[in-house]
C-alpha cells in the first residue's frame, strides 16, 4: 500500500480554489483520513487539482489524428486492442478519468 500526502495544492472545490492537504491511498485509489501515516508527502505548492473530466462521446478504437486512422475491417484484433490502448492511455493523459457508455437506442423503423 502507498499512502501519499499532497500539500498546499490549490483543490478546486464549489467553484473555487482553495489551498489544502489530502491524503490518498494510491493503490485502491482512494483518499484516507488525514491522520492516516503516509509514506511519502509531495508538496503541490504552484499546481491546481481539478476533478477528472468525463468524455461522454469518444470511439476508443479510432486514432486521436484522423487522417491515420485505419478501416478497422483491415485491423487484426490484436491491432485494435492496441489502437484502444493507446488511446485511453492518451485520454488519460489529458485529464479523461471517464468515459460514458451513452447509447442511444434507435426505433426499429429507423433501423434497416
Amino acid at each position: 500500500m502507498a499512502i501519499i500526502t499532497y500539500t498546499d495544492g490549490a483543490i478546486f472545490q464549489a467553484g473555487q480554489f482553495v489551498t489544502q492537504s489530502f491524503t490518498v491511498d494510491t493503490t485502491q485509489g482512494v483518499f484516507v483520513t488525514p491522520d492516516t501515516l503516509a509514506d511519502e508527502t509531495v508538496s503541490l505548492a504552484g499546481q491546481y487539482v481539478v476533478p477528472g473530466l468525463i468524455n461522454a462521446h469518444t470511439h476508443v478504437t479510432d486514432l486521436v489524428v484522423a487522417d491515420q486512422s485505419p478501416a478497422l475491417t483491415n485491423m487484426t484484433e490484436a491491432e485494435v486492442t492496441v489502437f484502444a490502448q493507446k488511446n485511453l492511455r492518451d485520454l488519460l493523459r489529458d485529464g479523461v478519468t471517464t468515459i460514458r457508455n451513452v447509447v442511444v437506442a434507435l426505433p426499429t423503423s429507423i433501423c434497416r
